[in-house]
């Protein structure tokens, strides 16, 4: 069992840690329309785009600049002292106030307001984003949300406790360098709900580039892809490394079969070109 900030979190299936491989759950019932169900087609599609968003958003975490990311912190801390280091959130339990969630590995910050401060942050590491929210705008502009991160991803943790946990809460998220924030949308009370959250959405732009994968993956016949894995087909025919051709420079290709209906589905490959082995077997 893990102890993180003296708060006990029990055992999970997904790691304590946001990876690649427990970014994307795939689940087809609908959290915007009570009993709609999604079809396969949706869910494959939504999968890779949700890691195509997720690619993005880890190079750009990659592109920012921790001392400044460090400085940009210490500024918040210096102009808002009222907000203390946390050691343990038991003492937070049924406390109502603000609380900043640092995640340094990615120089990102978090800030919330809350009627119980423990059980909000609480809920942030033990929950997961639900499928069909993943992405917030478009897969070239979505931040990460932080209910996607796990409890290991936040280091440091400082609360402020005040009756008033809403009035101040888009003040102290707009007081930090948006670059590294991962607020998706304005804080306090959203009488709108949904609409006035996606009518003040935040977002970032990324830089996006076609990304050379070294690709070495095999499966079997009829087996039912990871998100992942879904990913990887899906790069190989973005990137056309497969051809039709069996000659390539002037060598004979061993690609022994390739068909491709649709952008995310109908697959059949097998190829072991420059030293890639690829082995999918006709993936409906």
């Amino acid at each position: 069992m893990l102890v993180h900030f003296g708060l006990r979190i029990g055992n999970s299936t997904i790691g304590y840690k946001l990876t690649r491989e427990n970014y994307v759950r795939i689940s087809n019932k609908s959290t915007f329309i009570t009993g709609e169900i999604y079809d396969e087609d949706y869910c494959r599609s939504h999968a890779i785009d949700s890691l195509i968003n997720f690619d993005y958003n880890m190079e750009f975490f990659k592109s920012l600049n921790t001392s400044e990311f460090n400085k940009e912190i210490d500024r918040f801390l210096a102009k808002n002292p009222q907000f203390k280091p946390v050691e343990d959130l038991n003492d937070y339990r049924n406390q109502r106030g603000f609380y900043l969630m640092v995640l340094d590995e990615y120089c990102q910050a978090y800030i919330g307001g809350s009627g119980d401060i423990c059980k909000r942050i609480r809920d942030h590491w033990i929950n997961q984003k639900s499928f069909d929210r993943l992405i917030f705008g478009s897969i070239e502009s979505s931040i990460i949300s932080i209910d996607s991160f796990r409890p290991l991803d936040t280091t440091r943790l400082y609360a402020h406790v005040i009756d008033d946990s809403f009035t101040h809460e888009d003040r102290y998220i707009d007081s930090i360098n948006p670059i590294f924030m991962c607020n998706r949308t304005i804080g306090g009370i959203l009488e709108g709900g949904l609409l006035e959250a996606i009518f003040n959405r935040k977002s970032r732009e990324f830089k996006v580039k076609n990304t050379e994968l070294s690709i070495k993956i095999k499966y079997a016949e009829n087996l039912t892809p990871s998100p992942v894995q879904l990913h990887e087909i899906f790069m190989i025919v973005k990137n056309h490394r497969f051809s039709m051709n069996t000659d390539l420079d002037g060598q004979e290709s061993n690609i022994v079969e390739w068909k491709y209906f649709g952008n995310y589905g109908m697959y059949t490959l097998v190829s072991n070109i420059n030293e890639n082995l690829v082995t999918v077997t006709r993936i409906s």
